[in-house]
């Protein structure tokens, strides 16, 4: 697309935005396929981006579609490895250490993966660490509203995990290293590690569990990472204060306390605050 195109779709998009409440069911699903199309989320206007992801949110809160979540968030990991996902460049600019500018669509991209895990049956959160890094690093973004719907999509899986269901740990560590992405790679090394080798490929799910899953970031490859580990730990610490958590709070802190041990000034800030 050239330029002058771009500029047509996006304001097709913002009046699509304006009509989307008076779609039919029908129509609605149209939409739908269209804005989750390669050519909207991997377009290279970062305005297409963010409205594609925009459109997507606001069908899914209108409930005028029919999807299956499980596998929708799934195609929406797949972008990651294409030529401008958020993600992938979240991922990569802090823990490759590459340095490119992040897009402005992570927000909208962290509020849709909110709505979805909302919508995920039980039988399928073994899809949820997938998503763990770019919540995680989503934390630590220059813009607020992208923090606050990182920090919203944390928030959002610890509920879920707290309703209780299953955790199919093989159906990640099992998959094909042939055709595993660049980014389950990191998923896989970075925030499932400490769950690899237990001999059940399923675990109940529970919040113990999930802060087991997010404090895999503790072992990220920059201060950064840890730092936004730590913040992510804090706000889950805070919205689950008042249930029992002394076991998992027990083993938190004496990650903490060997992080702090290597007088990284990032991550010890934030351990202290």
């Amino acid at each position: 697309m050239n330029t002058d195109g771009n500029g047509v779709v996006t304001m097709t998009q913002d009046l699509l935005q304006v009509l989307l409440p008076y779609l039919g069911e029908k129509d609605a699903q149209t939409l739908f396929e269209l804005s989750s199309a390669e050519d909207v989320l991997e377009n290279k206007d970062t305005g297409v981006q963010k409205r594609g992801y925009k459109v997507l949110s606001k069908l899914v809160e209108s409930g005028k579609i029919e999807t299956a979540p499980e596998i929708f968030i799934q195609q929406l990991e797949g972008r990651v490895d294409g030529v401008s996902a958020a993600a992938k460049k979240v991922c990569a600019h802090y823990i490759l250490r590459f340095s490119w500018p992040l897009h402005e669509n992570l927000q909208d991209r962290l509020h849709l993966f909110a709505l979805l895990v909302n919508m995920l049956p039980n039988t399928s959160l073994h899809l949820l660490p997938s998503l763990i890094p770019e919540a995680v690093l989503g934390t630590k973004e220059p813009s607020e509203k992208a923090r606050l719907e990182a920090f919203d999509l944390i928030v959002t899986m610890g509920k879920k995990m707290k309703e209780g269901g299953t955790v199919k740990r093989d159906l990640l560590e099992g998959m094909d290293e042939d055709d595993a992405t660049e980014s389950t790679s990191l998923i896989k090394e970075l925030f499932y590690i400490t769950r690899i080798n237990q001999p059940n490929p399923a675990a109940p799910a529970s919040l113990e569990e999930y802060f087991t899953m997010i404090a895999g970031g503790l072992a990220g490859a920059t201060p950064h990472m840890i730092s936004a580990t730590i913040t992510s730990i804090s706000r889950l610490i805070f919205e689950f204060k008042s249930l029992d958590l002394l076991p998992s709070a027990a083993q938190l802190r004496s990650n903490l306390l060997f992080q702090m041990t290597f007088l990284r000034k990032c991550p010890t800030k934030s351990s202290l605050r």
